[in-house]
């Protein structure tokens, strides 16, 4: 019961929160409340995270749906790695992802478990990918491509 009422009240909190929707709450409520987390984006099914631990820089773009538990991994490379600290930015860099990833545009290739395990050595990659397929996709920015 208690868990009720604390889940009723975080969303009645997030739903009030000021010049945001709910859905936006919600987001920006997790992106504050869960620093160890490696989150910085959600773009419907989509969670983005951000792994720079291994001498790897990744954002790993995750789908949990049961009908299409993928993770695509992302090299950011040091032309845009600073953009990651711009939440517009990282929306739009997100949304590209997504769309490339979703109309099936994207330059991806397969990778097993054991090649994310032996090139990336990312540890939180891949307990976040296991049963999902998964993917290296190639990515710049329009905004670095474009002009």
């Amino acid at each position: 019961m208690r868990c009720l009422i604390l889940a009723a009240s975080v969303l009645v909190f997030v739903s009030a929160q000021s010049g945001s929707g709910f859905l936006q709450g919600i987001r920006d409520w997790f992106a504050n409340n869960n620093k160890n987390d490696f989150t910085i984006d959600f773009v419907h099914n989509y969670r983005f995270e951000e792994h720079d631990i291994t001498g790897h820089h990744l954002i790993v773009a995750i789908s949990d749906v049961s009908s299409d538990r993928s993770c695509h991994l992302i090299e950011v490379t040091p032309d845009w790695a600073a953009d990651l600290t711009n939440d517009d930015k990282v929306h739009i860099i997100s949304e590209e992802i997504y769309q490339l990833i979703t109309t099936h545009t994207a330059q991806e290739t397969d990778l097993s478990s054991d090649d994310l395990k032996n090139i990336y050595g990312d540890t939180d990659a891949i307990r976040e990918c296991v049963n999902h397929k998964v993917f290296v996709l190639t990515y710049k920015p329009s905004y670095l491509t474009s002009g």
